[in-house]
């Protein structure tokens, strides 16, 4: 691609949330669950704190720590394009 003369660079974001439904009650929800298998398997190295119910749950200080997670551990749910 080529850049705009005097434009700054774009950055771009892919969000991969999956399975942001709400669980039956005193249950982890699918993501996490899957999470925890995954790292039981040996197919992770540590589970990742991220968690889509707190993405979608409009309380600021979850959201945060949802995408907080995303960072520490994306695990092809988060892609940065330059």
């Amino acid at each position: 691609l080529t850049q705009l003369a005097g434009a700054a660079p774009a950055l771009g974001l892919e969000l991969k949330p999956k399975w942001a439904l709400d669980p039956p009650p005193g249950r982890p929800c699918r993501f996490c669950h899957q999470q925890t298998l995954k790292l039981q398997a040996g197919a992770v190295h540590a589970a990742s704190p991220f968690c889509p119910l707190d993405l979608f749950s409009a309380c600021p200080p979850r959201v945060a720590r949802a995408l907080h997670g995303l960072v520490q551990q994306p695990q092809n749910n988060l892609k940065v394009f330059l």
